[in-house]
């Protein structure tokens, strides 16, 4: 994965220099392997680490690392990971994320800070069809 984005960011640079129709072929063909080799990593390791936090969900290292996670990441990142996490998210999604997160929290958090991800990045999801 790190020498697909490296060979990405080579050929977006070049194509930023160039502005060439075949640097922005070359650029998209590089972005495509990228995204194939992206989600064939995250699927293995969805398919690794589900079962088991499923299976430890109610284990106390497990809600101790949540409580770690949330302490380190700053509101920026946490409004606009709420945001990610409800984007397309179906209703029994929603439901799962507000039993786990209380709902003025991911309203406040995910609404206010996760504007930048609503106002940016959904539309470019939404526009690819892979949200």
């Amino acid at each position: 994965m790190a020498a697909d984005l490296a060979t990405t960011r080579a050929a977006m640079e070049k194509l930023a220099a160039s502005a060439s129709r075949a640097d922005a072929d070359a650029a998209g063909a590089a972005m495509a392997k990228l995204e194939t080799t992206t989600v064939l990593h995250l699927d293995h390791e969805e398919a690794t680490s589900e079962p088991l936090y499923q299976k430890e969900y109610d284990n106390p290292a497990i809600k101790e690392m949540g409580k770690k996670f949330s302490r380190r990441t700053g509101i920026q990142k946490a409004g606009a990971f709420m945001a990610w996490l409800e984007d397309g998210a179906t209703a029994e999604e929603k439901a799962g994320l507000r039993d786990n997160v209380p709902g003025p929290v991911v309203t406040i958090i995910g609404g206010l800070f996760g504007r930048g991800y609503r106002k940016e990045v959904a539309p470019v999801w939404a526009s690819s069809g892979t949200s």
